[in-house]
């Protein structure tokens, strides 16, 4: 199996990076991993059994001066004794027919047993095929093995390996790589093939397929050789066989020689067993390969070229001689570093050239004795980029025993022959034997003493010391100092560090987070790496742990025990075989027990293990910090978060006395102290609960006080108990903690710590742990996924790791087999699969898969400026809802998904923004719209962020300055509520989508493919074509260039600011240019930069959009906002440049996972959280229910029945009662909120001369020339929102009718006044205002649309005057019955509308609006016209009911014609009839007629087509303006740049700018002349406002720029300018 992925190599020269890898190499001098005095073997089948009588010999090497060494064959006749002299070598034949045929089992096994230690090699021979390998003692065997089988040229069978059982019966696993016939069953690839094997029985598995990469496990340790029958490369077959190490034994260092004989090159074989990356040297060049569990790889060692070779976790490496011409091919072992010798014997075959060749340290090349004569006659060459050098020595023809011998150092000797058609190579044979030890030579550690056992003298631990880190968090050290450490980076919690390195070398880290307080931290995540395993532990994912990155079910073991992993109570425990005892609770408790053999060769968080607390400070650096906050630092292990911190980030907060003493009580912490009757008390005398119940208080005071917080740590102070052997009673009772077992299980307050589960065999073996508490399965069910099921559904065991019955899960590392945990046979079955085209297999969050190899991103941005998928770069300014992006080629395989994007227009009908973007999936409907900044819509609800659906498939949250909707297949959209709308998909979805942003199949050619499948001529055609609905008024107009625009841009190139700034190589993006083009961003600048005249704003939109481009691709790109683009944050926040992509929130998703990079925006001050879109103290974080967050004081229904109400009164503190809807009011949604609203609306119109229309339908006619309340509230229903609307009259001068002169609407704490002949500003509080504003955070808001102001409230109250004559009051049927004034109290009956304030009735109608009079001390005035009102009759109205006169209203084919059936014309012609009458025929009397009933059309939304021209009722507007029947002023308003403007949307008569101009409240200006708004109040050029303290003042200058600074007001009051407007 040779490999195929990807290959990362160097440029540096091999000496700069090579010796890093290489200083760890401190062989010291080895026993020997071939001496023994037991040994086990077979003879694997040689070529075939028919061609010659085969030569099988054992050869057995002495190093005691007399060995007596017994050779059998178990269960046959054959046994044989032999002595064996010292340095000699003793030859035992072995009968022929010991040797194997074929896939079979038999009793082959041969033993070997010594009274003295020996090394053993065999040798097996035919008519010129052979091969010899080293035979390991019985005590090197283990449990895993990987097969290699060279296959040569795959001409000749058989591929084969060998497994051969020990004294004990074994059950061996085989996960096969070829397929194989077994017993007459066939076994496919990827299968499965488990056997039996009784004591000293063997296997022999052939096949014409490769099997390397096959694994092998056992239950009891087994001899493995692998080889082929009879391959061949370059020359002749020949048979090649090698006894294979196990995986617990494989080395990391190698280096391999290459053969002096060898002409052309010959091939390694490097096999891992867990994912590993290899370092290669070879040639002068090294390079890096990474590999997964089971994966081969084939290298070339050529003349004169060593290979060097080193894994980052253990590797096997074994050489296989191509042969040539003269010899033929042989397998050998290559040992590692670690396993050089400083003595080795080495013998020649007869007759064949006979090689030693040398791998030795280049320093000790001249301390080398052969025969114990100095070593001659060698040329070492050094193996560059390394200190070690190689060579060869020529042993002769002859079949001596040599002895090669180094004073100094260990060193690697390779052994080989070749002469005629055959080859032989081994590793030499290791003699550095070292005396029998006992304890009278046995040196202990410090704390360690010496025991006799079975195998020899043992140093015993005497103690041991724990650890621990739990809460937010407070740690406690080896050694019994007790801190608290509120960091939330990764940090190095104890590892193995002192002098003493041949202690096992392991390393803890934990990760912190932050949960609800974001000054607190928790342990979240645990990394255990030992014995070149790393080992996850990651909270909240229950029941499993992951091994290097890879999830795994619980039990588990590795390297035959030596690691285990199993769930023991509620947490999860990893031991290992030198006393290293770690658990989590997969919450926030950790603990660490290690045993006193590493006292004073540790450090990290939990101190140094050295007996004395004061130093347990110690830094990393080796001195002595003096806080925990520098402590803690200094133990920082680097992980990617960038937004991590070692501090309480900010002020660390204290618990005040209250709470302290609050806490403090029985009733809480005071459980874990008190003595009598309490449920802790009997622990009391082994562990003091002082500490447990200072950190108690402080959790409880930090976190709120709650009851999860309290047993939590009441549970830690259990569990300390437990461990110490105390026995506690059932304490959750007592204390309102209880714990529920999942089915089938019970409560134990002390039950076993192992319990029984479906893999048992991973499981402690001999279970004497303390009790824990624990859910107990009930009798014959057993843990499983922390369920308890019944036995006989347990699922199945694959290659050391268990699968739960009917999961599916990928075979190997390389996603090649796909395998099946059977339900019915509880055995895995395994198919050849692969990923899709765009997929990779990798681990991602502990999860093998596959993945998508890549994600591409189309964006849209300015107005707006598209790029596809595949990068083509166009420009589409229609304002219609058009799909982005959607699945168009339905698959199975792939999530149906639809981006839709609404545009609408900023202050010129040809261009456009991105005003909504909609994400269709999964059913779910996620809206992100400019007029719910912070907040999106969930099917059609107001959602604040983040927020999360569908068990996490769908999360949604605030990322800088957008909203990002992420999906669980890979699809994110991001909009940041202005322009810039980004759309990535997975490479999965290649050419499977389509809309706006092309079918992302590799060519920008074919992006313009329109939705029937044709191309499109013209971006427009292709916008056209992805309309996803017709939206009234949308259009898609053509826009002509830009006349200026080649000027600007050769302008703007030379610029270093502005729009150059995006090109500016030595700017704020230099870094990002090679990764984003930054051309195409430059030129969108120029051509908005050019459409709206230098207007700042817009520019300053597309360089974020670059930034914002830049960022996503993980650049970091340096300050670049100043004026005018310094950002405006709200209270309590401040800008960041590179701040956190998931902010803190009141509302932490634990499903939410931040990804490394960075991103600018508004981020919350110290101290402060979002709630919502609001900064605010920790403390004043609201609710969540049904998994959505509200704010403090925030009032929902919990549904659309409304039939519950609930408030959010405090920190997690919800109140909610009955509820339900009153008379007139319907449950639904409006704007995103659930409500009872209205199920209509009044109607109260004001017209002409003083005529009235009430809510309930009463017409009737008053010519007060006072002050009147036209509507309030009355007597209001709780919940209604208040208001009052006035209308201040006047009489012209000689005339008896009156006509309104100003209105004033009062709501939410603020008076708005319009007045007549004003068209363009309105007064708040006093104070005039450019239009439009909005005021009270959006909840009262006013416009100018069209000829009219319209003034708007979040109740629903809508008041619009046209400025002369004609006044609407709009409310919903919420306030029936509520409200009083001259438009009546709405309750539906208009025959009590002449309500007097006193609540009686009256008939006359002076009285009546008298009695609504408001006082305002202006000129005199009166209530009517009594006796001097205009008498006008049929007669005298006749002639204004002409078609040219009042008449034109009711014309059934004039101009109001399509509003007739929407608004009765009657009322308004009488009026109009009436008011001609009465001004003897004046036209300006006609024209404000015609005017109400053009406004009273258009507020519905009916058309109304041209009436007025130049000598009829002419409409006057500003210079650079002109009227139009059916305005949108405000689209075209200057306002509009900064964002949306709030309005009713309908088009209203009035004013329209000239092409290229834009409206600023009263003239019409280029778009740099606009204004600015601030705080929803626009300011027009060169004006300046000041705060109502006067504490700051703002001046907006040309291009949309605002500048504000510090002010104060004199001592009077008034400002320090007097051309300043005051707030």
């Amino acid at each position: 199996m040779t490999f195929t992925g990807t290959l990362k190599q160097s440029g540096l020269h091999p000496s700069e990076c090579w010796p890093v890898f290489f200083s760890s190499l401190n062989s010291g001098t080895n026993t020997g991993i071939t001496v023994g005095r037991e040994f086990i073997t077979a003879f694997m089948e040689n070529y075939e059994v028919s061609y010659s009588k085969p030569d099988l010999q054992l050869l057995i090497y002495g190093y005691a001066p007399s060995t007596t060494v017994t050779i059998s064959v178990p269960k046959s006749s054959f046994r044989h004794t032999v002595q064996v002299q010292k340095d000699q070598m003793a030859k035992v034949e072995i009968p022929a027919d010991v040797e194997l045929s074929g896939t079979t089992k038999a009793f082959s096994t041969i033993l070997v047993k010594s009274d003295q230690d020996v090394s053993v090699m065999s040798l097996t021979s035919r008519d010129s095929t052979g091969d010899t390998t080293v035979v390991y003692p019985v005590k090197k065997l283990g449990l895993e093995y990987y097969v290699v089988t060279p296959g040569g040229d795959g001409l000749r069978p058989y591929n084969e390996f060998l497994v051969a059982a020990w004294q004990e019966a074994t059950e061996v696993k085989i996960y096969l790589r070829g397929s194989v016939t077994f017993q007459g069953q066939d076994y496919a690839a990827g299968s499965q093939l488990i056997v039996s094997l009784t004591p000293y029985e063997a296997i022999q598995i052939q096949s014409s397929q490769d099997l390397s990469g096959t694994r092998v496990v056992s239950s009891k340790p087994v001899a493995v050789l692998s080889g082929h029958t009879c391959t061949t490369k370059n020359g002749r077959c020949d048979h090649v066989f090698e006894q294979l190490l196990p995986v617990s034994t494989w080395g990391r260092i190698f280096f391999i020689p290459p053969l002096p004989f060898q002409t052309g090159f010959d091939l390694v074989y490097v096999v891992a067993s867990q994912p590993t990356q290899l370092t290669i040297l070879s040639g002068g060049l090294w390079k890096t390969q990474d590999l997964v569990a089971g994966q081969i790889v084939q290298l070339q060692v050529s003349v004169a070229k060593p290979l060097g070779i080193s894994g980052s976790t253990g590797i096997q490496v074994l050489l296989f001689c191509n042969g040539a011409g003269g010899f033929d091919p042989f397998l050998a072992v290559i040992p590692d570093v670690s396993n050089y010798c400083t003595s080795y014997s080495i013998s020649g075959q007869q007759g064949f050239n006979n090689y030693g060749l040398l791998m030795a340290k280049t320093a000790a090349t001249s301390n080398f004795m052969v025969d114990w004569k100095p070593l001659r006659g060698v040329h070492w060459r050094p193996i560059p980029g390394t200190e070690y050098s190689w060579g060869e020595y020529r042993l002769g023809t002859g079949a001596d025993v040599h002895s090669v011998k180094s004073s100094s150092d260990p060193f690697g000797l390779l052994s080989v022959s070749v002469a005629g058609a055959n080859g032989y190579g081994t590793v030499a044979l290791c003699n550095s034997v070292t005396p029998i030890p006992s304890c009278s030579t046995t040196a202990c550690r410090k704390m360690e003493t010496c025991k006799m056992t079975s195998n020899g003298p043992e140093c015993v631990a005497t103690s041991t010391a724990t650890g621990w880190a739990w809460g937010d968090p407070h740690y406690k050290t080896f050694d019994g100092h007790y801190y608290d450490f509120m960091g939330t980076c990764t940090y190095t919690i104890a590892k193995t560090c002192g002098p003493d390195t041949s202690l096992p070398a392991f390393h803890i880290t934990t990760k912190n987070d932050n949960r609800g307080n974001r000054h607190v931290s928790y342990v979240g995540f645990v990394d255990v790496q030992v014995y070149n395993y790393t080992i996850s532990i990651v909270r909240d994912e229950y029941w499993s742990i992951r091994v290097n990155n890879q999830r795994s079910n619980l039990p588990i073991s590795l390297l035959g025990g030596k690691i285990r992993a199993y769930q023991s109570g509620a947490s999860v425990v990893i031991e290992t075989d030198f006393s290293l005892w770690v658990s989590y609770d997969w919450n926030s408790y950790i603990l660490v027990k290690i045993s006193s053999s590493f006292a004073e060769n540790l450090c990290g968080l939990l101190g140094n293990y050295n007996g004395n607390p004061s130093d347990d400070f110690t830094t990393s650096a080796g001195t002595l910090a003096p806080s925990p906050v520098e402590f803690g630092g200094s133990w920082k292990v680097a992980d990617g978060d960038r937004f991590c911190w070692d501090d309480c980030n900010g002020i660390c907060k204290t618990c005040p006395l209250h709470l302290t003493n609050k806490y403090e009580a029985a009733t809480f912490c005071g459980w874990l102290s008190k003595e009598a009757g309490g449920p802790f008390a009997q622990c009391h005398k082994i562990i003091n609960p002082r500490v447990y119940v200072g950190n108690c208080v402080y959790d409880m005071c930090m976190m709120g006080g709650t009851q999860e917080v309290l047993c939590q740590a009441l549970k830690t102070y259990v569990d300390a108990c437990q461990a110490e052997g105390v026995t506690l009673g059932n304490w959750r009772t007592l204390t309102g903690c209880p714990l529920p077992c999942p089915a089938n299980s019970q409560y134990r307050a002390c039950g076993s710590a192992c319990p029984i589960t479906c893999n048992d065999q991973a499981a402690p073996k001999n279970c004497n742990l303390p009790c824990v508490e624990t859910c107990e399965c009930q009798a014959g069910f057993v843990l499983d996924a922390g369920k308890c099921i019944p036995q006989a559904s347990c699922g199945c065991e694959f290659e050391g790791r268990l699968y739960s019955s009917g999961e599916e899960f990928w075979g190997d590392g390389a996603c090649s087999q796909r395998c099946l945990c059977d339900p019915q046979t509880r055995r895995v079955s395994c198919q050849e699969k692969t990923c899709k085209i765009g997929e990779e297999c990798r681990v991602d969050k502990g999860i093998q898969d596959c993945y998508p190899a890549n994600y591409t991103t189309c964006t849209s941005v300015g107005d707006p400026h598209y790029i596809t998928f595949d990068g083509k770069r166009f420009d589409f300014q229609g304002s219609c809802l058009y799909q982005l992006a959607g699945l168009c080629k339905k698959s199975r395989d792939l999530v149906d998904f639809q981006v839709l994007v609404q545009n609408d227009n900023r202050g010129f009908p040809t261009l456009s923004f991105t005003k909504v973007v909609e994400v269709r999936v999964y059913g779910i409907n996620i809206t992100i719209s400019r007029e719910h900044p912070g907040r999106v819509l969930v099917n059609g609800l107001l959602t604040n962020l983040p927020y999360s659906t569908d068990g996490d498939k769908i999360i949604m949250f605030r990322r800088g300055q957008e909203a990002a909707v992420q999906a669980d297949f890979g699809l994110s959209v991001t909009f940041d509520w202005q322009s810039r709308v980004a759309v990535t998909v997975p490479s999965t979805y290649a050419g499977s989508v389509c809309g706006l942003c092309g079918n992302f199949n590799g060519d920008q050619g074919d992006d313009f493919i329109m939705k029937d499948g044709r191309a499109a001529p013209s971006p427009k055609a292709f916008g056209w074509s992805w309309r996803a609905v017709e939206t009234p008024g949308c259009t898609e107009p053509d826009v002509s260039p830009c006349p200026r625009h080649a000027l600007l841009e050769r302008k703007q190139r030379t610029l270093k600011g502005e729009c150059g700034t995006i090109l500016n190589t030595d700017g704020p993006f230099s870094v990002c240019h090679a990764k984003v083009d930054p051309e195409v961003y430059f030129q969108d600048c120029v051509y908005d930069y050019c459409y709206y005249g230098g207007q700042l704003d817009v520019m300053c939109q597309i360089i974020a959009a670059y930034a914002a481009a830049c960022q996503a691709a993980g650049v970091a790109v340096d300050s670049w906002r100043s004026a005018p683009c310094d950002p405006t944050c709200p209270p309590h926040s401040h800008y960041e440049l590179c701040g956190t992509s998931c902010p803190a929130t009141c509302h932490d998703l634990a499903a939410l996972m931040c990804d490394s990079t960075c991103t600018e925006g508004c981020f919350c001050d110290a101290g402060y959280v979002l709630s919502g879109d609001r900064c605010v103290p920790e403390e004043e974080c609201g609710c969540v229910h049904q998994n959505r967050y509200y704010s403090q004081a925030e009032t929902f229904y919990t549904d659309t029945s409304c039939r519950e109400q609930c408030r959010c009164v405090g920190k997690d503190k919800l109140e909610c009662q009955k509820a339900s809807c009153g008379t007139g009011q319907e449950c639904r949604v409006e704007s995103g909120i659930i409500g009872c609203y209205g199920e209509r609306q009044g109607q109260c119109t004001m017209t002409g001369n003083s005529h009235y229309l009430s809510f309930d339908g009463q017409a009737f006619d008053f010519q007060g020339s006072c002050t009147y309340t036209l509507a309030k509230v009355c007597g209001g229903a709780a919940g209604l929102e208040d208001f009052n609307v006035v209308v201040e009259n006047e009489s012209p001068s000689n005339s008896h009718v009156t006509l309104a002169r100003s209105v004033v609407v009062s709501a939410y704490g603020y008076t708005i006044t319009m007045e007549k002949g004003n068209r363009w500003k309105v007064t708040v509080n006093g104070e005039l205002y450019a239009l439009p504003l909005v005021l009270d955070s959006g909840n009262l808001w006013a416009s100018q649309e069209g000829n009219n102001i319209i003034v708007q409230a979040a109740s629903g109250l809508q008041v619009l005057y046209d400025t002369s004559s004609y006044v609407l009051v709009t409310i919903p049927s919420t306030y029936e019955g509520h409200v009083c004034g001259l438009c009546g109290n709405y309750n539906g009956n208009k025959n009590d509308d002449f309500l007097l304030p006193a609540g009686k009735v009256t008939q006359s109608i002076d009285e009546f609006g008298a009695s609504w009079k408001v006082p305002t001390g202006a000129a005199t005035c009166s209530d009517g016209c009594g006796d001097q009102c205009p008498i006008c009759n049929e007669a005298k109205m006749a002639p204004y009911k002409a078609k040219t006169s009042c008449g034109l209203i009711k014309d059934t084919s004039g101009p109001f014609t399509s509003c007739h059936s929407l608004v009765s014309p009657d009322s308004y012609f009488s009026h109009c009839l009436y008011d001609m009458c009465a001004a003897n025929g004046a036209q300006d009397t006609l024209c404000r007629s015609l005017q109400a009933y053009t406004a009273a059309c258009q507020v519905v939304g009916a058309q109304v087509t041209a009436w007025r021209s130049t000598t009829f009722c002419p409409f006057s507007c500003p210079m650079k303006s002109h009227y139009d029947p059916c305005a949108r002023s405000f689209l075209a308003g200057c306002a509009s740049l900064a964002g949306p403007t709030r309005s009713t949307g309908k088009c209203f008569e009035g004013c329209h700018c000239d092409k290229d101009y834009m409206f600023d409240g009263e003239k019409c200006v280029f778009p740099g002349a606009c204004g600015c708004v601030h705080n929803g109040r626009y300011i027009q050029s060169l004006d300046s406002i000041l705060s109502a303290n006067c504490s700051e003042e703002c001046t907006c200058y040309p291009r949309g720029t605002i500048s504000c600074e510090a002010a104060t007001c004199s001592p009077g009051g008034a400002g320090a300018h007097s051309d300043i407007l005051y707030t």
